[in-house]
């Protein structure tokens, strides 16, 4: 299973939303989102919201063999759940995944290096690169 990190750029004034949507994904929808991962081969995903010059932005980890082909599968997608995210991802962030994104993924890893008590540290997976608003 890879990793790939997704950045996108909150539209202005769109924390708080970005803040109700991480809410409802990790407690009242957290079984249909899971369903919805499966059904698309994400294996799991981790959001954060960050602060940047520009705004807030939402950062995602997602784990998926292939992104590219989940993302599309995602972007074609008619189940109710699907649909919901998609229209709140577009409402905070701008971004259309009812069509297919194209997200250039870097193949740069870092090597896995021991911790201090000798334990290695798992390396990053591939990353995708970052979304701004209007740019898939």
């Amino acid at each position: 299973m890879q990793e790939h990190c997704v950045v996108l750029t909150l539209l202005p004034g769109r924390g708080e939303s970005a803040r109700d949507f991480m809410r409802q994904l990790a407690d009242g929808r957290r079984a249909e989102q899971e369903r919805a991962e499966r059904r698309v081969g994400i294996a799991g995903e981790r959001w954060f919201l960050g602060p940047a010059e520009s705004g807030e932005l939402l950062i995602g980890l997602i784990e998926s063999e292939d992104l590219a082909r989940s993302l599309g599968l995602l972007s074609v997608s008619m189940e109710p759940h699907d649909l919901w995210f998609k229209r709140r991802l577009a409402d905070i962030t701008g971004v259309d995944l009812n069509e297919t994104p194209d997200l250039p993924i870097a193949d740069a890893q870092v090597p896995t290096a021991p911790t201090e008590g000798g334990t290695p540290r798992r390396a990053p997976g591939p990353l995708a690169a970052a979304m701004a608003p209007g740019k898939t």
